[in-house]
């Protein structure tokens, strides 16, 4: 049964980890692939991509998991969005400076959020919605500072994880 299991979670699932694709170069690898929609996950992690490009995501357009670990993306994905079933966002160890929430704005689906390992040092709360998110990793960033109701919108939030930042100033 575990064979089983593992084969139909590798069929469900695009690894190109490691792959070296740098830069804006994520291939369309699946885009022909028969069951595309049917993908619940896709690893994008250690390629040093510095985006990823709305066009391929509509390729894969029922994700559930989206890994860019490890990559040198200075912010969010614009189109996260678009990915309307998303539930798990792994950006850690990127070079992100700004988590701007509005970035999450329509993705009502979006649980987990992980970025550790940034260089963040702002938290932008523009977003009139209420975040879904039940999971944010901030830890090991640049945070120094946090104002009063910063995560007012996120109604949902169970575990929040800011450690091995700097802050030393809650402000209104």
């Amino acid at each position: 049964i575990l064979n089983q299991w593992k084969k139909r979670v590798r069929q469900h699932s695009i690894n190109c980890s490691r792959k070296g694709l740098g830069a804006h170069n994520v291939p369309a690898t699946h885009a022909n692939a028969p069951n595309k929609k049917s993908f619940v996950s896709v690893d994008f992690s250690a390629n040093g991509l510095l985006g990823l490009d709305a066009t391929y995501l509509k390729v894969v357009p029922n994700i559930k998991t989206l890994n860019l670990n490890n990559n040198n993306l200075t912010n969010l994905p614009k189109s996260l969005n678009k990915l309307k079933q998303l539930n798990n966002i792994y950006l850690a160890g990127n070079q992100i400076t700004v988590f701007d929430v509005s970035k999450l704005s329509g993705s009502w689906s979006i649980r987990t959020l992980d970025l550790r390992q940034n260089k963040i040092a702002e938290i932008r709360t523009q977003n009139p919605y209420d975040v879904q998110l039940t999971y944010l990793s901030l830890r090991n960033n640049e945070l120094t500072h946090l104002y009063t109701g910063v995560f007012a919108k996120f109604t949902k939030l169970q575990k929040l994880y800011l450690q091995n930042n700097k802050i030393n100033v809650l402000r209104d």
